[in-house]
């Protein structure tokens, strides 16, 4: 399964890898992932006890837990903002970006944003909209687009 360039809000659980092979969870922006009323807990990236799923360039915002694993590894370049746990039963990941992502009330990162050329280049040519990645590509569904030649 691979789960590329998504915007994923206001749920309990974001992606949920379970314990499937091979699952990708990359270049997504996920908001809003909170406990719901039947005690569901509210976190973006779920990736069960697959050894397998790997969680890259990812932007979770305004969440009670961001990745959530009961195995380590396979986890870099993320970034976390307003999340209570980064990662829940798992180890940090690498290259993690935990500043003001500074993004728009569209979730799109400004062109002074940390995210910018943060990602880890990776098997995924088009951001959200169907811009062109960069390489490194920005961390999270968008893209920041090229400054055009005046």
């Amino acid at each position: 399964q691979r789960f590329y360039s998504n915007l994923v809000l206001d749920n309990a659980e974001g992606i949920s890898a379970g314990t499937g092979p091979d699952t990708w969870v990359i270049g997504n922006t996920f908001s809003g992932s909170r406990l719901s009323p039947n005690g569901t807990l509210g976190r973006a990236i779920n990736k069960g006890a697959s050894a397998n799923t790997i969680a890259r360039n990812n932007l979770i915002l305004s969440s009670d837990f961001g990745i959530d694993s009961t195995v380590a590894g396979n986890n870099s370049h993320n970034a976390f903002w307003g999340v209570g746990s980064n990662y829940r039963n798992s180890a940090n990941g690498t290259s993690d970006v935990t500043a003001n992502p500074l993004v728009d009330a569209n979730y799109r990162p400004a062109a002074t944003s940390p995210l910018r050329g943060a990602g880890l280049h990776l098997a995924y040519a088009r951001d959200y909209q169907g811009l062109q990645r960069r390489r490194p590509p920005t961390i999270g569904a968008f893209e920041v687009p090229r400054r055009r030649a005046a």
